[in-house]
């Protein structure tokens, strides 16, 4: 499958120490002169990525602003569309509230939006700028995700992807995402369209560039092949009604992205936002 690229536009960035990295204030018109440049001819497929969180104080049926960057859906133009992060931010672990906001995204933002991803790095704790720190953050994906995908079958958005995200997983970690599967089974599975993964080479460690792209196949072979390849996967996979009679299926199915193929190069550290 063709590879589809993208770029987060924002000036505020996750640092090192789990606090935000900030500078001068983006420049809307400097942003969209950037993407044009990036995307090259106008309707080519890129993508925008855009953030914006549920807290406990998020009021339903108000209009939910992207906040890094602000004011996303104007750089949504001439073919861009929105790689949009949804982040689950409650402290008291209100998950009915959570999808609630996801279904009031899908109505805001479903036409311009290609990518709904149903919160941030939730693998990761001890950091409280990421999901992983707050309570029923696994419940929150699993409903989340078929939250998002419900609401969007309603509204006839087709182009609408719905997923989640984790930072490198390894040793026990690995057993991440089998435990959504065995959490939401067959009907998380027939929802989910992909699992990404958020990994920066060469930021927090320095990798030689002739070792560069030998790294970070090693890792995306990794991911595939102990975090997605896994048995919990398999059994969800065989038993869920899209593949129903069929033999089960580790890979996902046509239409989903596939991951890239271990090495021996030590894959480089996840930022930790």
């Amino acid at each position: 499958m063709a590879l589809l690229f993208g770029i987060y536009p924002g000036g505020v960035s996750g640092d090192d120490t789990g606090g935000l990295a900030v500078g001068p204030p983006d420049d809307p018109e400097r942003i969209t002169a950037a993407l044009d440049e990036l995307q090259g001819r106008p309707d080519r497929p890129f993508l925008v990525r855009a953030y914006l969180a549920f807290t406990d104080a998020t009021r339903p049926g108000t209009h939910h602003p992207t906040a890094a960057p602000a004011g996303a859906a104007r750089y949504a133009a001439r073919g861009r569309r929105l790689d949009l992060v949804a982040q689950y931010q409650s402290r008291s672990g209100d998950v009915a509230g959570y999808c609630a906001w996801l279904r009031e995204l899908v109505d805001q933002y479903g036409e311009m939006t290609a990518t709904l991803q149903v919160t941030e790095e939730p693998n990761v704790t001890g950091n409280p700028a990421l999901d992983g720190d707050c309570p029923e953050v696994a419940e929150a994906i699993v409903r989340g995700v078929s939250a998002v995908k419900a609401r969007a079958r309603e509204r006839g958005l087709d182009h609408l992807r719905a997923g989640f995200n984790t930072t490198p997983l390894f040793g026990p970690a690995t057993s991440f995402v089998a435990g959504l599967t065995e959490r939401g089974g067959p009907a998380f599975v027939r929802d989910l369209d992909y699992a990404g993964l958020d990994f920066f080479p060469d930021v927090f460690r320095p990798v030689a560039p002739a070792g560069l792209a030998e790294a970070v196949a090693g890792l995306l072979r990794h991911h595939r092949e102990a975090v997605l390849d896994r048995p919990a996967w398999a059994r969800c996979r065989s038993t869920s009604p899209s593949t129903a009679g069929r033999r089960a299926r580790t890979a996902p199915p046509p239409g989903r992205p596939r991951w890239s193929a271990p090495s021996s190069v030590p894959p480089p550290p996840s930022r930790p936002n």
